[in-house]
Formats: structure tokens, sequence, C-alpha cells
């Protein structure tokens, strides 16, 4: 069953491509290579997570539309190939890892009658106005706070039947998310039903929505924006959870879980102060997210256990790599309460090139994650950027969960 997804994807292309003609098709080639600095996090002491210290990727996606005798079909597929060259500090020696992966990222069929449209299959479902953070969408999974573009198509779509009806002014949508590995990767874990409902009038636009699990789980969002003449954009995201599953440590060295309800807020904006020039400013609040003291029982615990690496009892330093290996893969999801958003952008700072600012700052500790971003333009379909990152490192930060401290980043893009 691993593979299941990526043999359907594979099928229906190659039949739509023999029985079906293209009313629209994208070709899209990227390729790059990342130099990291690793931070020696709490989950990753002596890079037992055999993190890289370079990395060569190789992109091709595929993004298809082919139209049938009644509505379309859409394909949108990636293959991506990455070689690594990852440093073994326990066994003392360096070695190569190759990987590769073809995804479906959306695979849909869909339908418009008048006022009506169906649809059904894998598609992305975005309802957030969030640039990097959205609480609002509780169907299509976040982004990495480290690559809010999503470069490599990682964000893939929610396999689905939607239903709409569609007025002059906005629209509404119902939806039906089975139990699939792509719909419970978060916090829904049985079939679910989401209800969306969007309505424009100048200069508003607003949005609600609620999901509902068929296990109890439930997600109740909105958000909305305004239009403050032609320069200034303000909005807002936010979303109330019925459970926290949050674990939380304890100065015993035990985890703990919370009763009652999660709150994720947002507030932003856009600022456009002259040509060519876009400011984004979002201050996001997870009521979820760990105190100052928490988190500091979460380093306490971590010191601790850590010493269980070297320690000479047989099976305890095995185990402890086992858990720890187990935890990394929801590292994202371990945070504090507050943090600041700041995205400076500069079309045409150079003849064809664009530069960019970002800061991800913790409010509570006033760590940050910074992103220098330079792309040169020498055609229209192409692009060649430098991506130039780091965490300061800062001791009892959030950040200190985040894999490299330092990264330089070159890529080459083109569309076909």
């Amino acid at each position: 069953m691993k593979y299941v997804d990526k043999i359907i994807a594979l099928l229906v292309l190659l039949l739509t491509l023999e029985y079906t003609s293209i009313n629209g098709q994208q070709i899209t080639f990227l390729t790059e290579v990342d130099c990291y600095k690793l931070n020696q996090s709490l989950i990753n002491p002596e890079n037992i997570q055999l993190l890289p210290y370079l990395s060569i990727y190789g992109l091709l996606r595929f993004d298809h539309s082919f139209k049938l005798p009644a509505g379309h079909f859409n394909a949108d597929i990636k293959w991506l190939s990455e070689l690594s060259a990852i440093s073994d500090m326990e066994n003392h020696r360096n070695k190569a890892r190759f990987c590769s992966v073809l995804d479906p990222i959306e695979l849909y069929y869909q339908l418009s009658k008048g006022p009506f449209g169906l649809l059904a299959g894998r598609k992305k479902v975005k309802m957030g106005v969030g640039y990097i953070v959205s609480p609002s969408d509780i169907i299509i999974q976040p982004p990495s706070l480290t690559d809010p573009t999503d470069r490599f198509y990682n964000i893939k779509g929610s396999d689905l039947l939607q239903l709409s009806y569609y007025t002059k002014s906005g629209q509404v949508d119902f939806y039906y998310l089975i139990d699939t590995r792509q719909n419970t990767r978060f916090y829904f874990r049985d079939n679910s039903v989401a209800l969306r409902y969007y309505h424009s009038f100048s200069p508003f636009e607003l949005s609600a929505a609620v999901r509902w699990g068929f296990d109890g789980r439930l997600q109740v969002a909105a958000n909305g924006t305004v239009a403050i003449g032609e320069r200034l954009e303000l909005h807002t995201d936010n979303m109330i959870q019925a459970r926290n599953e949050m674990l939380y440590p304890s100065p015993i060295g035990m985890f703990r879980s919370k009763q009652g309800p999660v709150f994720r807020l947002l507030f932003g904006g856009q600022w456009s102060p002259v040509k060519k020039v876009n400011i984004i400013f979002e201050w996001v609040h997870l009521s979820d997210g760990y105190s100052n003291r928490e988190w500091d029982d979460l380093m306490q615990m971590a010191a601790i256990y850590q010493r269980l690496l070297n320690m000479p009892v047989i099976g305890i330093s095995g185990l402890w790599k086992y858990v720890l290996r187990s935890v990394y893969p929801y590292r994202d999801r371990i945070s504090k309460k507050n943090y600041l958003f700041i995205r400076l952008f500069k079309t045409d700072l150079l003849k064809k090139v664009d530069g960019g600012v970002i800061t991800y700052l913790g409010l509570d500790d006033m760590a940050s994650f910074n992103q220098l971003a330079l792309n040169y333009r020498p055609e229209a379909k192409t692009s060649i950027y430098l991506h130039l990152e780091l965490v300061p490192p800062k001791s009892k930060s959030s950040f200190e969960m985040y894999d490299f401290s330092q990264t330089i980043r070159l890529g080459i893009k083109t569309k076909f």
C-alpha cells in the first residue's frame, strides 16, 4: 500500500495523455545546492538523525489540465531527487545518501454546471490569508517556516470530495475527507466533513469554516481582509480547536496533557510604502505553545536524557536514540506561544534582480530565524536564486529545534 498513490498517479497520467486533449500544461525544472551548518539540537545530539551538511537537489514537475467530454482533469506530479553528504559522528565517518520520490501533488476531476461545482480527488484547498502561518487552513497541510514559498512543492493536496455553490460575491463549499494518510497527518484521525463560506464585498473579504471528524475532533476557523487605499491591506486569521493534544513537560520529568480548547490567532497586513516595495507583518499567537517555564522544564529533561546516550548500560543508549528518532518528525509542532513575522521585498533591487529579507522572531525569548534572498531573472521563465539563512545561537530558544543554524543555498528554476 506504500506506493499506491504513486502508481495511480502514473496510470492516470498515461491514460489521460492517450485519450484526452491537453487543455493547459506547465513543466518546471529546478536544481539546487545547499550547504548547511548543523544545529546540535535537543533532538539531534551528535547528529543521530543523520542530517546532511551538503545536499544537491533535482526536481521535475508536470502540471497538466486535460479537457474531458464533461469537465476536466488536473494532474500535478513531481519527481524529486536528493544526493546528500552526511557526517556520521557516532561512527566517525562521512557517507553519501541518495533518495528519489515520485509524488502526486494534485490529482482531481472537476465539473461545473451553472452555479454548482463538483470536484473529486487530491486537491489543495487554501483557505487562510496568512503568509507563513494561517490558522484557518484546516484542510491543507501548513508550510515549513523555513520554506514559506514551498519551492519543492512539498505541500500536497487533500483527498476529498468537494461540492460548491457559487454566487456573484462568494461561494459555499462542502468537503468530505476520507481517512487517508494525507488527510490525517495532523489533528484529525478519522473521516471528516468540512463546510466553508466565503463572501466578498469591497473592500472586505470574509470567510468562515468548520471541520468535524467522525471521532469528535472539531476545528472552527474564520479570516478576513480589508484593503485600505491602494497601498495597505490588513488581515486576520484565527482558529479554535476543541482538544489540546500537545504534551507538556513537568518539573518531575514526566509529560502531561492539558484540558480545554486551543486558540491560534494571527493579525497582520501588507504595506507598499513606495512602488516595487512590499512589507508583510504578522503577529501569531499559539495558545498550545510552551511557556518559558515549560520550555525550561523541557531543557532540563533533555539534559538528563541525553546522558543516556553515553551510559554503559546495555540497551539504554539505543532506546533513547529510538525515542529521539521517533519524535523528530513532529519537531515543527514544538514551539512557544508568540511570534512576529516580517518580510521586506524589493522588486528590481538591481536590474533583473529582486531582493527580500525574512525574519521570524520569537517574542517569548527574542530568538529568530532569518533569511536573505536574491533572485536574478535572466528571462521571463527562468530565475537563479541565492538564499542565506541564519539562526543566531540563543539558549533556551524554540529555534534550537531547527535542523541547521546556517544555510547557503544556490539554485536555478525554469518553466516551460
